[in-house]
């Protein structure tokens, strides 16, 4: 067998959207330390602000800017002893197994962009419902050049809406500025939108979506401001 055929998997990954949310990920909190020496290895330091704004428990939503690969594993890194995250991320990465193995270990789920890919809709729904944070990046897609967080889809919106919970704006940042090889990371956690202050109606309607959207990413994009664009 090649390795080729070791690293590519052919088909689509049959992820099981019924499993049993009740029995934690035991190697979520198991492999911290391989996670501590990735981060010393990639980055020359790292920094967290803002972390005492995280509830410990609880349904929550965060919402990020997205820049890299990378950020599942900083922001799971940076709640390390807080609590445990689930991300949503698109199918093709579980086609390859250096990329779906880490997602499996951090709680990752597919999903199949640009369509109405319901059972991962239901199973974020049902991970915040179960008490866990559901890490999102509303942008969709990585922006390597690290702009200013600016326009996010309303799917952050939909799944606090539906879960009826809060949600925790948090910038990432990679700053090149010394090191080109080894950049500093800053994450800064905002302060909890509570849902009642999301201003949803009874029903669903799409300006409602359009405008928490864009209430989150104003916030987003104000915890990016402190560090402004990075080099």
């Amino acid at each position: 067998m090649s390795l080729k055929t070791l690293l590519f998997d052919h088909e689509d990954y049959e992820f099981d959207y019924n499993r049993d949310l009740s029995k934690p990920n035991k190697w979520y909190f198991r492999l911290q330390p391989i996670a501590t020496l990735v981060m010393k290895i990639k980055f020359s330091k790292f920094e967290v602000h803002g972390i005492e704004n995280v509830p410990k428990d609880g349904k929550l939503i965060l919402a990020a800017n997205h820049v890299s690969g990378f950020d599942p594993i900083v922001a799971a890194y940076a709640l390390r002893n807080t609590r445990e995250l689930f991300f949503m991320a698109k199918d093709e990465h579980f086609r390859r197994a250096y990329t779906k193995i880490p997602l499996l270990i951090l709680n990752g789920f597919p999903v199949k962009r640009g369509t109405a890919d319901r059972a991962a809709v239901d199973y974020s729904i049902r991970v915040i419902n179960s008490g866990y944070g559901l890490m999102i990046f509303p942008q969709g897609t990585r922006d390597k050049q690290n702009n200013r967080p600016e326009k996010g889809k309303s799917g952050v919106a939909l799944f606090a809406r539906e879960a009826k919970c809060d949600i925790l704006p948090l910038s990432i940042n990679y700053d090149k500025s010394k090191s080109k090889n080894r950049p500093r990371v800053i994450i800064r956690f905002g302060q909890v939108i509570p849902y009642a202050e999301l201003g949803f109606s009874e029903e669903i309607k799409s300006r409602e979506l359009k405008d928490v959207t864009k209430k989150v990413m104003n916030e987003i994009a104000t915890l990016w401001d402190v560090e402004g664009k990075l080099e």
